[in-house]
């Protein structure tokens, strides 16, 4: 009984989620009613563009990680996370200067962004990476990946304890 308990145990401590991404905020703090709705600003997203970008203000930065195995952590809520974030501090450019999808050693997406103004955004586009159905196509692969693990984790779970009792 003792063994059954142990492995039930190890089990939930391995298996065990965070509910969200862990957001660390560079340069800017917001308090919960200085965020806004998504729709009320207009945010351009590219990626690794730092040196084409000509008098842009820095407004902050932001990383999404994760320190296990994270549930909602999807490049959909944490890309609408980037957003929310953006057009609080005024920005009009989210620059993506790395991302990891999920992968072996996480469940989570991982991205690290600067938060720009620029004066200019006349023929400035959204990377066609980050057009929302792109990014809820490789979130859903995610989020299938999650249940894959999490699945996974149980079933050793009551494997192990079946064999060793």
């Amino acid at each position: 009984m003792k063994r059954i308990l142990f492995f039930a145990l190890t089990l939930t401590f391995i298996t065990s989620c965070s509910t969200n991404s862990k957001l660390t905020r560079k340069g800017y703090r917001l308090s919960e009613d200085q965020k806004v709705k998504i729709g009320d600003c207009k945010v351009f997203i590219t990626s690794k563009k730092e040196s084409s970008f000509h008098k842009a203000k820095k407004l902050g930065a932001i990383e999404a990680s994760d320190s296990g195995m994270g549930v909602n952590c999807q490049e959909d809520y944490v890309i609408k996370n980037f957003i929310s974030d953006a057009c609080a501090l005024g920005a009009n450019v989210i620059n993506i200067t790395s991302e990891t999808q999920p992968d072996f050693w996480s469940t989570c997406y991982r991205a690290k962004a600067d938060f720009l103004s620029i004066e200019k955004t006349l023929g400035l586009t959204t990377d066609p990476n980050y057009y929302p159905e792109q990014i809820l196509k490789r979130s859903q692969l995610g989020h299938n990946k999650t249940k894959a693990a999490m699945g996974g984790g149980i079933i050793g779970g009551v494997l192990s304890a079946v064999v060793v009792n």
